[in-house]
């Protein structure tokens, strides 16, 4: 009801409306943008100053909140802390990894990433945008994931990956970074005394080459369990008690089917955020608490995986963002949005702050610019390419850079999907486009990925 737009929240709006009292409860009031306040004014049928926009923003493009209007909201919440719980320590843990990408692949990552921010560039200074070109930039950001853990995933595609054992199978011998790091983890998880470990990633693809890399490579961690959104009820439950009953496993879960609801204590105290994170703080929180929580008896540890340079690394910045803004909604604390002078979002896009890859297969210490790698791809092209990289002028300046063999084959894989939309995206695009002051133009059904993240393009 995070859309004050939505039928469910205009149908909640009118029972409120009808109702002697109204109490809403939630555990994330502010899920990814100021825009969710909205949609909880409007369900539970506040004053309608508080159902519109120029209340909560001081601009049109909605990226500087009134803070005299988030200290006034406060008059309608009442906060309740996990302190009340007295649960045992939990502890976050980042580590950095080495990208360790072969080397024949990095022109495909580094194409990759380069059209991605030509057509961000180009989307912005045109203020407009096609359903092909939001599907594309989406693609571009989880082909990105996928490189880290398996190239060939990247190359393939999710769908045709998952439906075909062998390619599953040839791309767990990619030995990638990603996986090298998961398998380290794990081991060092368990040798520390934590005999469940929870991975808990985005996509379900990652989760199956990591299932059977660790199979294969891991036989010492115990029984690996997968639990996603394709298993029935039965086998969810299926997989749960086999997780918690056995003495060592490893349970492969995909944040959207298991990232809430969940229940894993007594018995499991140790959770990697690995291959995918979500685009939204809150998720990671609430993946969180499924070891967290009432029953739960022992220390907890979260070890997130992240790569300096990587997709994830640059939603990390994000989710600063977004958790400054939480925190002045739920516990009253302007502090952050003040010295922003109540710019909510500091950090831009993903896409800009992802690295190009070294020709070793690293993240560098000191960025690629642009420009060096429009350098490097005209000279790829003999210096005399009838398509070489450099600037179009219908696209305000935008440098032009060839479309990679890979982007080609995720805008055939988005057409051969289309009408499987994925529910709520389009309203994560219409904010992302009216916080850019952008129309959608031609705004239909997006291709069905293999996650549950609604918002790549709102941020």
């Amino acid at each position: 009801m995070r859309n004050p737009l939505t039928a469910w929240t205009k149908g909640h709006e009118l029972i409120a409306s009808k109702a002697v009292k109204v109490q809403g409860l939630t555990a994330t009031p502010v899920f990814n943008k100021p825009q969710d306040l909205m949609g909880i004014a409007t369900a539970i049928d506040l004053p309608p100053k508080w159902k519109e926009a120029t209340t909560w923003f001081k601009d049109r493009k909605k990226t500087v909140v009134n803070l005299k209007t988030i200290e006034d909201f406060q008059e309608f919440t009442d906060r309740a802390t996990d302190d009340i719980l007295n649960l045992p320590p939990i502890t976050d843990h980042y580590v950095n990894f080495d990208a360790s990408i072969d080397p024949m692949h990095v022109e495909d990552y580094n194409e990759a990433l380069a059209n991605a921010r030509r057509l961000r560039f180009s989307l912005e200074r045109r203020g407009r945008a096609t359903q092909q070109e939001l599907q594309q930039l989406m693609s571009y950001l989880q082909t990105l994931q996928q490189f880290l853990v398996s190239p060939l995933l990247a190359e393939k595609g999710a769908k045709a990956v998952q439906k075909d054992e062998e390619l599953i199978q040839q791309a767990s011998l990619q030995d990638t970074g990603a996986l090298q790091a998961l398998k380290k983890s794990i081991i060092d998880l368990q040798d520390e005394g934590f005999s469940r470990v929870m991975i808990a990633c985005c996509h379900t693809s990652l989760l199956a080459v990591a299932d059977c890399y660790l199979k294969r490579e891991c036989p010492g961690i115990g029984s690996i369990i997968q639990y996603h959104g394709g298993l029935n009820l039965k086998k969810r439950g299926e997989a749960t008690t086999a997780f918690l009953d056995n003495p060592k496993t490893v349970l492969l879960m995909s944040i959207d089917a298991g990232g809430t609801g969940l229940h894993l204590v007594p018995g499991a105290n140790a959770v990697v955020f690995w291959g995918s994170r979500p685009f939204s703080p809150m998720q990671v929180i609430q993946t969180k608490k499924r070891v967290h929580r009432i029953g739960q008896e022992f220390p907890v540890k979260v070890v997130h995986l992240i790569a300096e340079g990587s997709v994830d690394h640059a939603i990390e910045f994000v989710h600063k963002d977004k958790l400054t803004l939480a925190k002045a909604v739920t516990d009253g604390d302007t502090a952050g949005l003040e010295a922003e002078g109540g710019k909510w979002r500091t950090t831009g896009r993903i896409v800009d702050r992802c690295k190009f890859l070294s020709e070793d297969g690293q993240f560098p210490e000191d960025e690629i610019t642009e420009e060096q790698m429009i350098e490097h791809f005209n000279r790829g092209n003999g210096g005399s390419s009838s398509d070489p990289i450099e600037d179009d002028d219908d696209d305000n300046g935008a440098p032009h850079v060839p479309a990679a063999p890979i982007a080609q084959g995720l805008l055939a894989q988005a057409a051969a999907a289309a009408g499987n939309a994925l529910p709520g995206l389009f309203a994560g695009v219409g904010a992302f486009m009216n916080a850019a002051g952008m129309d959608v133009a031609g705004a239909g059904p997006v291709p069905e990925d293999d996650s549950g993240d609604d918002d790549a393009i709102d941020d």
